[in-house]
């Protein structure tokens, strides 16, 4: 979590870890969930989770979202088992990463997703909500929890 003191002393350093919006990616076959950063990559916000059925289309709705936003890189979350190994599903988000960078004019990276389902699953309960039915919620909580675990590794890589 980012805290006053981190804001400040990114101010103070005159510091740009990362200079521009990063659009988070929560890949899955029915719904994307999608977060975006603040100009100066410090703190990630959720946006609406699209529907999706066709990668064609998923693909142009992540190029406008990119356009609209103005980012400068995207992070799409991969799926990696608790084991460190990948399965089908890592290789699906891969062939989507290779025909998002050849539309996109920005960086496309991905990131270990690891348990952040899960960790989104148990926001939604602290908030009060039933994660059950609310897909399109825990995707959206999904992205942010991804795009702010990049964040926040990218600020304390260059401090």
């Amino acid at each position: 979590m980012v805290s006053p003191e981190d804001v400040h002393s990114f101010m103070q350093s005159g510091s740009s870890a990362l200079e521009g919006r990063v659009l988070g990616v929560d890949f899955g076959e029915k719904r994307i969930g999608l977060a975006v950063s603040d100009s100066m990559g410090l703190i990630a916000q959720g946006l609406e989770t699209k529907e999706t059925n066709h990668m064609d289309k998923t693909i142009n709705m992540i190029v406008a979202e990119a356009d609209a936003y103005q980012v400068k890189k995207i992070v799409v979350g991969l799926p990696v088992n608790m084991d460190g190994t990948t399965g089908e599903m890592a290789q699906r988000v891969n062939g989507f990463v290779d025909q998002l960078r050849e539309r996109v004019t920005c960086t496309v990276h991905t990131w270990d997703e690891r348990l952040t389902s899960a960790a989104a699953e148990r926001a939604m309960v602290d908030m009060g909500y039933k994660a059950r039915g609310n897909k399109k919620k825990i995707d959206r909580i999904a992205a942010t929890l991804l795009l702010q675990s990049y964040l926040d590794h990218q600020r304390h890589v260059s401090d």
